[in-house]
């Protein structure tokens, strides 16, 4: 008698590989960002010389995340392979950071994404590289309150993206200066905000009024839920999705740039799904 067939082996669940989609991101150089006070930044850069966009990668805090937590890592990875040039970096006394008082001074982190931003004009220059034509910001929960900050505060960027942007926590973040950063953060630059409905750290309630008070051009795209503890962190691999997704979208849309092989064509802009503008 035949053999029944076999039962076809169940699939497995492939969860998102980081360090792969990184290298094949541009490999990324390491580099030690200088500081105007001495301090040297553990940075990552990819596309330095020839993408004509940069996006700075503003990390989450420690225990939680750095420059290679999975949402800074996918979205480098996605925006390198897309001809942008990127940025990510360790705050002071993060990682190989030098320095310290991290998180109690939210002012003077923002001077430090500012200080990047020039070092990475400066740094192109000295490599004889045209000047860019946009540099914007990313940045993820404690990342995203200091990097939307440095982006209304200073003319070198052009928006930000916030992801798990701490709305209910902000005050606690920002060293009792909350309003006074989401003040900052309200730009009439195109931003972009990623949350989730249930977060520990950013409430739908909260994080709903902070999108509301912005001036247009504002996106807001939520998730149901996010990580299964805190409900802040995108790290599942269909969140991780929804995160590249968005923010390639978005940056497609307001700050096209060509691809690496010289194209001077725009990419095709994909809708991207945010209820926006807000008014």
């Amino acid at each position: 008698m035949p053999k029944p067939p076999k039962a076809p082996k169940p699939k497995k669940d492939r969860k998102l590989n980081v360090d792969l989609l990184c290298k094949m991101a541009g490999k990324e150089t390491e580099r030690e960002v200088p500081l105007p006070d001495g301090t040297k930044l553990e940075a990552r850069t990819a596309n330095l010389r020839r993408a004509k966009v940069a996006i700075l990668l503003c990390p989450p805090l420690p225990p939680n995340g750095n420059c290679y937590a999975p949402e800074v890592g996918c979205l480098q990875a996605a925006l390198a392979l897309d001809g942008y040039c990127t940025v990510r970096f360790n705050f002071r006394g993060v990682g190989k950071s030098t320095g310290s008082t991290y998180f109690r001074s939210p002012q003077r982190e923002c001077e430090d994404v500012r200080d990047i931003c020039r070092w990475l004009h400066a740094y192109r220059k000295h490599l004889g590289e045209e000047p860019l034509q946009s540099v914007w910001v990313a940045g993820v929960s404690y990342g995203s309150a200091i990097g939307s900050a440095a982006a209304g505060l200073y003319d070198e960027f052009s928006g930000y993206v916030a992801v798990s942007y701490p709305a209910s926590y902000l005050w606690y973040c920002c060293n009792l200066q909350g309003d006074q950063f989401l003040q900052y953060a309200r730009t009439p630059k195109p931003k972009l905000f990623l949350s989730g409905d249930v977060d520990v750290f950013a409430g739908k309630k909260a994080t709903d009024e902070v999108v509301k008070s912005m001036p247009v051009p504002v996106y807001h795209v939520a998730c149901p839920t996010l990580d299964s503890t805190l409900g802040h962190y995108f790290r599942r691999q269909e969140d991780l999705e929804v995160l590249r997704r968005e923010a390639l979208a978005f940056f497609r849309k307001h700050a096209p740039t060509p691809g690496l092989d010289g194209d001077p064509k725009p990419r095709a802009v994909a809708k991207p799904r945010p209820k926006s503008p807000v008014v």
